[in-house]
């Protein structure tokens, strides 16, 4: 993901419902840095799940794929 992309994700999760948080500019560097390295993790997690999904999804088409050829050679 680019780092604008991941910049502003970390912005609004920083700043999410809390009035009384300082602006994101006014915070330190490091706690910046803190959460933009959060929120790739959390991309990366999110990254694998789906993937893991797709890949699951993937095995249950090729289940009934097969099962439909095996009918069709039994007729």
């Amino acid at each position: 993901m680019e780092g604008d992309s991941v910049e502003r994700i970390a912005q609004n999760f920083h700043s999410d419902g809390d009035p009384h948080t300082a602006p994101w500019g006014k915070q330190k560097s490091s706690y910046r840095g803190t959460v933009r390295k959060t929120v790739r993790t959390m991309i990366e997690a999110m990254g694998v799940h789906y993937t893991r999904h797709v890949e699951n999804e993937a095995k249950v088409v090729q289940a009934f794929n097969r099962k439909r050829k095996s009918q069709e050679e039994q007729r």
